[in-house]
């Protein structure tokens, strides 16, 4: 006790330091100076673009009984490759933020 005047829940700061509590007593009635604490969050952003797929022999199929048809999981995939490989204007459709589900120190 220093003063005269006994630590309170009221002027008493708990401070964490790697996993262990210390209690720090403040006998003074200065006001605290600003605290924060950091909250890692995270951002969904959701783009779509149109992008044209060449019909080439790379993305038909020989089906069984002779004909050829386009192979839709071939289609897929080079419409993939297009839109990353090529700049395009893509449109943001939803944009949400969320609180990370792991939350770690900042760099």
């Amino acid at each position: 006790m220093r003063g005269g005047v006994p630590p309170s829940p009221v002027n008493s700061l708990l401070i964490a330091v790697r996993n262990h509590v210390w209690r720090y007593a403040i006998y003074d009635a200065r006001p605290m100076k600003p605290r924060s604490i950091s909250v890692r969050l995270q951002r969904t952003i959701h783009q779509s673009v149109h992008v044209s797929v060449p019909v080439t022999d790379e993305v038909m199929s020989q089906q069984s009984d002779g004909v050829t048809r386009l192979d839709p999981e071939k289609v897929f995939a080079r419409a993939t490759e297009i839109g990353s490989a090529e700049q395009h204007m893509w449109i943001v459709e939803d944009d949400h933020i969320e609180v990370h589900p792991f939350q770690t120190p900042p760099r």
